[in-house]
């Protein structure tokens, strides 16, 4: 298995559209009521305005948030440039040409200088000022995460030519080495310091890893010859999943030294995405009918949360768990254009709040949720905002069966 780099700022995202002479229409704040209970309102972040040129419609899109709100991503304020953006109490700020790509709760801001055309230098903006992390000898590097030490952490070009995980703190750039092979990444990072990532072994196959006390260490698999790491919580509970002996993909946990089996909704693969606080684990899991399902497991019990859309679609992107355990994902329907239907999971029910053209990336422990909408007919999409109010009762269980479909869609252009 080939070891997949992230996505580079500034390469491969939305460019803008330039074929129409009216702006397309948006509104910056729609109520919907999904249910009795729960409102979801749509706040459209605009953009960074529109640049020199023919670019009239300039797109944008949220990548982070933080627990108090303020939101980070990028924008274009041309044609094929693209700026990054922090979002907060309703005032879109201009980075520059820093692409903000994480925020913690110190608002410390980790993302990516382009330096040269497809040339990246990982930063740390705070307080105004920006800090170039430097490289592990090659002439890039790339923040993925950092946590609420500032301590950043992702990939960068060493001096051979290889790419290597990496940690930065406090000035200091550390080579995260592998695991016997060319080439690693760091994935995440929690509040302890424990760096989760994927490496490639001495035998070319990649494995996923934990770095801590400056050791790194070989999680395994579940008896097959490939394991990828996807999150880290602050127990240090690391969830992904691997290749078992039989040749399926099954989601794990690895803790205290052990990797678990979090077996399937009775089809042949699993795969865990994300870990809350309290151990809560979200994934998607295929069914002995084929379909593919949204479970949450937690205490060694796989909950079935089913698919709203069980005739059509795939699921895009990751899905994202909140230490509430309401979880959000993205289902495209409808191949030709980017995104899909926005749905929320919880309380036992799936709620489409936007769509066809959106897509969820990351929320926090307050209801707040950032994504993307496309606006008018074309491919123009602007940062997204949605509130889930009133807020969650955290200690409210989430998960009671198979989810059913409930509300209409809400922010949908």
């Amino acid at each position: 298995m080939k070891l997949l780099s992230p996505l580079r700022f500034a390469v491969g995202v939305a460019l803008t559209a330039c074929h129409s002479m009216t702006e397309p229409p948006r509104s910056p704040l729609l109520l919907a009521k999904v249910d009795a209970a729960l409102t979801i309102r749509t706040t459209d972040l605009g953009t960074l305005g529109p640049g020199p040129g023919f670019c009239l419609f300039p797109s944008s899109q949220a990548l982070d948030i933080n627990e108090r709100g303020l939101i980070v991503g990028w924008s274009d304020s041309g044609c094929t440039r693209m700026k990054g953006f922090m979002w907060d109490n309703g005032t879109m700020t201009d980075l520059g040409s820093f692409g903000a790509v994480a925020v913690n709760n110190q608002d410390q801001i980790a993302g990516n200088l382009l330096t040269a055309p497809f040339v990246t230098r990982a930063v740390l903006w705070q307080n105004g000022m920006q800090t170039d992390l430097g490289t592990l000898g090659g002439d890039w590097s790339e923040a993925r995460t950092l946590n609420e030490r500032g301590q950043v952490v992702g990939s960068s070009g060493t001096a051979t030519g290889a790419t290597h995980a990496f940690s930065w703190q406090a000035g200091m750039m550390t080579d995260l080495g592998t695991l016997g092979g060319g080439s690693s990444e760091a994935v995440a990072v929690n509040p302890r310091g424990q760096i989760v990532g994927n490496s490639v072994t001495a035998t070319g196959a990649t494995h996923a890893f934990l770095w801590q006390s400056g050791a790194m260490t070989d999680l395994g698999t579940l008896g097959g010859d490939v394991s990828e790491v996807r999150a880290v919580n602050e127990r240090g509970q690391m969830v992904g999943s691997s290749r078992t002996a039989t040749g399926e993909t099954h989601a794990f946990l690895w803790q205290d030294g052990a990797m678990t089996d979090l077996g399937t909704l009775g089809g042949p693969s699993s795969r865990a995405h994300a870990v809350n606080s309290p151990g809560q684990i979200a994934g998607l899991s295929s069914t002995p009918s084929g379909e593919i399902h949204v479970f949450l497991w937690k205490d060694g019990v796989m909950t079935d949360l089913g698919t709203p859309e069980p005739s059509r679609g795939e699921f895009v992107g990751d899905l994202r768990l909140n230490d509430g355990g309401q979880i959000v994902g993205t289902i495209r329907t409808i191949a030709s254009l980017p995104g899909g239907f926005t749905y929320l999971w919880q309380r036992g029910a799936a709620i489409k709040f936007a769509g066809p053209g959106a897509q969820t990336v990351a929320l926090n422990n307050h209801g707040e949720i950032v994504g993307w909408v496309i606006v008018g007919a074309g491919p123009v999409r602007h940062a997204t905002l949605w509130t889930v109010e009133p807020p969650n009762n955290q200690n409210e269980p989430v998960a009671a069966g198979a989810a059913g479909v409930s509300g209409s869609a809400a922010g949908a252009s």
